[in-house]
């Protein structure tokens, strides 16, 4: 993955340096001030991970971006970055395709193991010849970790 895993969209940029400080190294941000630089962005990586600022006046428009965006990038998803006031909107916005809706800065803590899980959900792009053998046999579950007892491979 892309060294800046999490594509920011925002105008005042408050989140995306709060996500800065609460991921530290385990993922870059780059942040975005447009839905339409925010769509490069993920357009660019074929899969992203994007935080989405959503106001009371962008719910409609943000619920139909979250719809276009799982049709044409099933690989990507969505986390809001939104004002509690907008807590009543929250399964509209879920059931539209949002992965997580944060309300408060307090809240990026949550987004540790929601940045895990896309990470491992990822299609691995280039296989260890190992990792595509493994992977296409009929044991698979016990054949990570060789027998105690196996003679030493030649």
């Amino acid at each position: 993955m892309n060294n800046q895993d999490v594509i920011v969209c925002e105008r005042s940029g408050i989140w995306a340096a709060a996500l800065r400080r609460e991921l530290r190294s385990s993922a870059g941000v780059c942040e975005t001030r447009s839905w339409a630089a925010c769509e490069r962005e993920i357009q660019a990586r074929g899969a992203a991970l994007v935080a989405l600022e959503v106001s009371p006046e962008s719910v409609e428009s943000a619920c139909a971006r979250l719809a276009r965006l799982s049709q044409r990038l099933p690989h990507s998803r969505v986390i809001l970055l939104a004002d509690r006031g907008l807590k009543h909107a929250e399964w509209i916005l879920r059931e539209a395709g949002a992965v997580g809706v944060v309300y408060a800065l307090s809240d990026l803590p949550r987004l540790q193991p929601v940045l895990r899980r896309f990470r491992e959900q990822l299609p691995n792009a280039t296989p260890s010849f190992h990792d595509l053998i493994q992977s296409r046999l009929p044991w698979r579950p016990h054949a990570s970790t060789p027998p105690t007892n196996a003679p030493p491979a030649t």
